[in-house]
């Protein structure tokens, strides 16, 4: 499926981003119910998912959705498979794309995994537990307070490491990785940087491959 390239994904992303329909992170009102402990970016980030999903034609289960309302499947903030024409995700159907967004630092737990099945927030986590999942796309979507070089250096490190293991294969990734400064977030298009894996596995903006 096209939506399953890094560029159609950020392309739909971007849409969904400046829909008028997607109301911006600040001015969510407090919600009631299973979403009432999201923070308002989390709550902005799993609506502008499941509008990405509705234009697909494909379900995308996060807490949001009502037909699963506050559950996530394996753990992972926004997994998209195909649904039947009922519109629901038969058995059938697995992960074609698998979403992260995690706001925070790098560097978490000295660079290793967290023990056992504690939950732990930091942006290395969320990139690895999309790496691990089988699907055609892993997404990251993040802002760090580090500087850009020092984070995109992280990633980079994780996707080597994926590679060793997986016989030297390129993952299919889009990280959009915002650079917090302090700044009211604002939105505009230009508010994440784009990176996907080159042919020779360097994470690299997207516009440097056009």
């Amino acid at each position: 499926m096209l939506i399953c390239e890094p560029e159609k994904f950020y392309t739909a992303f971007r849409e969904s981003w400046t829909d008028s329909n997607c109301t911006p992170p600040w001015r969510y009102a407090p919600p009631l119910g299973p979403r009432s402990l999201s923070t308002p970016w989390t709550r902005w980030a799993e609506d502008c998912m499941l509008e990405i999903a509705n234009t697909q034609k494909l379900h995308c289960q996060n807490r949001a959705n009502t037909l699963c309302p506050g559950q996530e499947w394996m753990k992972i903030d926004h997994i998209f498979v195909k649904k039947d024409k009922k519109g629901t995700p038969p058995y059938d159907s697995f992960p074609l794309i698998a979403v992260e967004h995690e706001n925070g630092e790098f560097g978490g737990s000295d660079g290793n995994l967290p023990p056992g099945d504690k939950q732990y927030a930091s942006i290395e986590w969320a990139f690895w537990k999309v790496l691990s999942m089988r699907s055609k796309l892993s997404v990251l979507v993040a802002y760090s307070k580090q500087e850009q070089g020092d984070g995109k250096k992280e990633l980079q490190k994780m996707i080597d490491g994926w590679r060793n293991t997986y016989d030297n294969k390129n993952p299919k990734v889009l990280v959009l990785m915002g650079w917090h400064d302090g700044a009211k977030f604002t939105k505009e298009e230009n508010i994440y940087s784009a990176y996907c894996v080159d042919e020779e596995g360097q994470l690299n903006e997207m516009k440097d491959r056009q």
